[in-house]
């Protein structure tokens, strides 16, 4: 709820400065009127008796300020007023005390002086706002919202009932990014204040709010409400257009509300997953009329992109599982299990490739997502895009000469067993990807097709037992992995234009001559 100041001078350029060029809107105060006497000041007040301060000077016409004060100490006690003066007099200090003025302060004003004062009063009027509450009721709210105290006093106050709703500001960490603790506090306050005054305004009646959450305001409305009652509270909290609504189905006595915020989150829930600004908690919606099915088609997709040199499709995957979640209106929880579970999933993909542990780094996904701070599509899309950039930059992804460590540990596989039988729908096993799409990137990073690059390799070995030994060249075939001496000796030809035999005479001439 904000707070109302006049401001009284009879100096037209003092009354204008101090109304027009303080923000005072970035104090939650709301300049009420700008008069230039004591009389106007006393008209003004009869007729915004919700005003809470006023600022005065002392030496006007008609009704000077301390003349006005006097007037507001009697018959408007709770307005607080602060004087300013040119005139350096104890003497009206010690009257403007005696009356119950707050401050005191010369003129010309120190603004940063006059706004700090401002502000400690507004603190004060906040804490006497607060006690018209009744504070038993308070007490009983937070015991059955947030903690596990004893409710034995319960019993005696069951006859109270009220009126529950949650409030959620609409992406609420693009609102509160780059605020201060202090900046966050100040917009909680304005947040809360404006719920308050809507049901003030709308219902004429006193409610409790507290924070559950970083983004969830319970409010208690202290009476029954009808159902007209409710839609004019809807429609006007509606106005507030970063505000998501979440509105009771009913009243509830005081004893039910531990419950009852439990189906007011889970219609939170919800609401954060459809297109709507405001619900009412039902029980129906909590009920799940069918089970959404993984993606798993998207997280092939997905580890294709990191994985294989496709470095700008990552981003068109993410987009294409976030409109898949928003199709099907995932519950903001479900969308974060599944982010979490696909970026665990191909460390541990990537690690059972490289056959080696990956160092623990950090993810948005790997702390607790609040979905109710974190609350829409966008932000969490906006994480797992970030969680993705992280992993690529982490594992080496985006480094040309990384991006092909797929295929050389393919390679060191096929060193290690060109000599059996081997085939490459065999390798392409060993490093979990289809044989079509191996054959196609081994042949892109070597040069050759896989049975030349493996032929390849049984060749140089032949060449060398030849050269080195005097095994029969059938023997050397079978040993290097030919296990057909005719074809053997095709290959041989192919890649060194001479037989086997011919290759070792033509060597043992060489190093006889």
């Amino acid at each position: 709820m904000s707070y109302k100041i006049l401001i009284v001078d009879d100096e037209p350029i003092i009354c204008q400065g101090l109304s027009q060029t303080i923000p005072w809107e970035n104090y939650d105060i709301e300049v009420v009127g700008a008069v230039y006497n004591g009389k106007e000041a006393i008209n003004q007040i009869s007729i915004h008796p919700e005003i809470d301060i006023v600022i005065t000077d002392i030496r006007m016409p008609n009704v000077d300020g301390l003349e006005l004060s006097a007037f507001i100490k009697t018959n408007f006690p709770n307005i607080r007023v602060i004087i300013i003066s040119g005139y350096d007099d104890f003497e009206y200090a010690k009257r403007a005390i005696k009356l119950g003025v707050k401050d005191y302060l010369l003129k010309p004003v120190d603004i940063d002086e006059l706004v700090d004062n401002v502000k400690k009063i507004t603190t004060e009027i906040e804490k006497e706002r607060r006690q018209h509450v009744d504070l038993l009721t308070s007490s009983i709210i937070k015991q059955i919202s947030l903690t596990n105290e004893d409710h034995g006093i319960l019993k005696e106050h069951e006859h109270i009932r009220i009126y529950p709703l949650m409030t959620m500001q609409r992406d609420y960490q693009r609102r509160v990014r780059g605020l201060t603790t202090e900046d966050i506090d100040l917009f909680k306050k304005k947040w809360m204040g404006s719920v308050e005054k809507r049901i003030g305004d709308v219902l004429g009646e006193n409610s409790f709010s507290i924070f559950t959450d970083e983004n969830i305001l319970l409010t208690c409305v202290m009476k029954e409400l009808d159902e007209n009652e409710t839609g004019k509270l809807e429609k006007n909290i509606e106005n507030e257009d970063s505000l998501l609504l979440v509105l009771g189905d009913r009243t509830i006595s005081i004893s039910e509300l531990k419950d009852y915020y439990k189906k007011l989150l889970d219609t939170g829930r919800y609401l954060l997953s459809i297109n709507k600004k405001t619900i009412m908690a039902s029980d129906q919606l909590c009920v799940r009329k069918f089970e959404h099915q993984y993606p798993q088609e998207i997280e092939n997709l997905l580890f294709d992109a990191l994985l294989y040199k496709k470095k700008v499709d990552y981003l068109n995957v993410s987009h294409t599982l976030f409109a898949y979640f928003k199709e099907n209106q995932f519950l903001l929880d479900e969308v974060v299990g599944i982010c979490c579970e696909l970026l665990v999933k191909f460390i541990n993909y990537y690690e059972s490739l490289g056959r080696k542990k990956v160092q623990p780094f950090a993810l948005n996904y790997k702390n607790h997502v609040n979905i109710f701070s974190h609350n829409s599509y966008e932000i969490l899309q906006k994480m797992f895009e970030e969680d993705l950039v992280t992993i690529i930059e982490k594992l080496g992804l985006d480094h040309e000469e990384t991006n092909d460590w797929l295929i050389e540990r393919a390679l060191e596989y096929i060193r290690q067993f060109y000599r059996e039988p081997i085939k490459a729908s065999e390798v392409a096993n060993v490093v979990n990807i289809s044989a079509n799409y191996f054959s196609t990137i081994f042949r892109q990073k070597t040069g050759k097709t896989f049975n030349e690059y493996v032929n390849l390799l049984r060749v140089n070995e032949a060449r060398k037992l030849l050269s080195e030994t005097s095994l029969r060249v059938g023997v050397i075939a079978n040993n290097v992995g030919f296990h057909e001496y005719k074809y053997f000796v095709e290959v041989f030809k192919k890649f060194t234009g001479m037989t086997p035999t011919e290759y070792r005479n033509l060597y043992n001439r060489e190093l006889g001559g």
